[in-house]
């Protein structure tokens, strides 16, 4: 269980730049969101641990605050760019975030990790697919009529949490991952510890060792 809720930030970021990854001219935040609320919502239906960000019914239908931060999280480790974005709890239709080519490399990178899980990338694959072409206010409509818990959307008061990060005990199909991977992925989604490995790599070409005995005089 533990392990589960302890990967769960590294899968928002994955399932994140996953999703902005199919739209190379980009995809502006507002349609961003419902796509990654559909995704996550049909996952959750299937038992599926995806991603686990927290939406709530908000001005154009359902939105999460967290989405934003973890844009600027992946602008900043240098996978995606971001014009415009609005501040956590704010929504913006006019806000774009477009893939680079560094989040190619890294999909390309982590193949055996998502051919391990590919089930649940399928979800997002076709969600993608489906919505990918319309415009926004066509989006906007079909999931205001989207029935949540018996109630269309439409119907929902402003502000009422709808899905999150699914429980553990609904957890039916866990994301496969080992340690190594998640590592991996830690290190690819931080800017600062990949500077921190690539100020090491320097050090070591300028042979700035230091000696396994110095190294315990300074403990």
């Amino acid at each position: 269980m533990q392990e589960s809720e302890s990967i769960q930030p590294l899968l928002d970021q994955l399932f994140l730049l996953y999703t902005i990854n199919q739209f190379e001219r980009g995809i502006k935040i507002t349609k961003l969101q419902k796509i990654m609320f559909l995704s996550q919502w049909n996952g959750n239906d299937k038992g599926y641990q995806s991603s686990g960000f927290n939406f709530i019914r908000f001005l154009f239908g359902p939105f999460s605050k967290e989405i934003n931060p973890s844009i600027r999280m992946l602008a900043d480790a240098g996978l995606v760019q971001a014009f415009n974005i609005p501040l956590p709890d704010k929504d913006s239709q006019s806000s774009v975030t477009r893939p680079l080519e560094k989040a190619e490399k890294l999909l390309k990178l982590i193949k055996p990790l998502k051919k391990k899980n590919l089930s649940i990338l399928t979800i997002f694959d076709r969600v993608i697919k489906h919505l990918g072409s319309m415009t926004l206010d066509v989006i906007k409509a079909r999931i205001y009529k989207a029935e949540f818990r018996g109630t269309p959307i439409a119907n929902i008061p402003m502000h009422t949490p709808l899905i999150g990060a699914l429980a553990s005990a609904r957890i039916k199909h866990s994301f496969r991952i080992t340690q190594d991977w998640v590592m991996t992925l830690e290190v690819l989604f931080d800017l600062e510890t990949q500077n921190s490995i690539n100020e090491g790599l320097v050090a070591l070409g300028r042979g700035d060792v230091i000696k396994r005995d110095d190294f315990f005089k300074t403990l």
